[in-house]
């Protein structure tokens, strides 16, 4: 039995995801949305480091980064935030008002 199998199927995958962002932004509407699967679902933080540490890749993948979010929280995701934190301090508030 051969223990490299499971690896060498990952290091396979991440190396068609390291070549697809390296081709970055003239990738095939499958192709990105196969590349933000792979990035955002089933990459581990090693095997994005790995895609990011190469040299010919990084321009490219830190564009495919800024332009879909992948290193920055979504603008929904935010304004999520913002309303919880909003309602968190009303709440507070009106929880203490009677005793000001």
């Amino acid at each position: 039995m051969n223990q490299n199998t499971p690896n060498a199927g990952a290091d396979a995958q991440r190396a068609a995801v390291a070549d697809r962002v390296r081709r970055y932004p003239d990738l095939t509407p499958q192709e990105l949305d196969e590349t933000l699967l792979y990035l955002r679902k089933q990459a581990t933080i090693l095997d994005r480091a790995a895609i990011a540490a190469d040299p010919e890749v990084e321009p490219q993948y830190r564009k495919l980064c800024h332009d879909h979010y992948l290193s920055r929280p979504r603008p929904l995701a935010v304004w999520l935030g913002a309303a919880a934190a909003a309602l968190i301090a009303a709440t507070a508030l009106a929880a203490f008002a009677p005793f000001a």
